[in-house]
């Protein structure tokens, strides 16, 4: 740490924080990032073809705890619940697998809410091209969330959990992408706001 030579590149809003923990000088660590391939396709050009009804809201990640599957389909529970008009796409494989067919089964949405399963690149990447919203849900275990840069680069409105590691350099609240912090009552009041501001080609979204 005294070397003058020794700097840390932070990949992640929260390295910079954990490191001056033990010793280390603010004036020797740099914000870095994660890049992914943006598109070839003009964004504008992505946003207008998304299909208009209903609101498509997409999850893709590996379903283990601290990525927080289930903290998503609570709040899109509660909007499903509240009579807006949404779908809602999971995409993965993890040891929450059974729970997430459970409580999709015991609250009898199975017509709203779809579990997809393991999915290629190249469909992920065509599933985000036709979805308005992607949730990031992930807790501060997750370094960065490339998931961010994907969702971005495909034209969807990212709502991210603020402890995810690349989210707070990625998105400015309410600018380029929503953030929230908390549990699922967080999230879905957050997704309730967007839905009541966002315009989505002018659709109704509320039944």
């Amino acid at each position: 740490i005294k070397n003058k030579n020794f700097h840390l590149l932070c990949m992640g809003a929260y390295v910079a924080k954990d490191f001056s923990l033990i010793g280390f000088s603010k004036d020797k660590m740099w914000k870095f990032g994660y890049t992914t391939q943006p598109s070839s396709r003009n964004i504008l050009e992505l946003v207008a073809q998304k299909s208009t009804k209903p609101i498509k809201i997409l999850w893709v990640g590996r379903l283990i705890w601290w990525k927080q599957p289930l903290i998503a389909l609570k709040a899109i529970y509660k909007l499903i619940y509240d009579k807006y008009d949404i779908e809602f796409n999971v995409v993965g494989g993890g040891k929450l697998e059974k729970k997430v067919a459970d409580y999709v089964s015991k609250h009898n949405i199975q017509s709203r809410i779809h579990y997809l399963g393991l999915m290629s690149n190249e469909e992920v990447r065509q599933l985000m091209e036709e979805s308005h919203i992607l949730l990031c849900t992930s807790n501060k275990l997750e370094g960065w969330g490339a998931v961010i840069n994907e969702g971005m680069n495909a034209g969807c409105v990212v709502v991210a959990n603020r402890m995810m590691g690349g989210a707070p350099y990625l998105i400015e609240d309410g600018v380029s992408g929503y953030l929230y912090s908390g549990n699922e009552t967080y999230l879905y009041n957050k997704l309730k706001f967007i839905l009541s501001k966002e315009n989505f080609s002018g659709v109704a979204v509320k039944g």
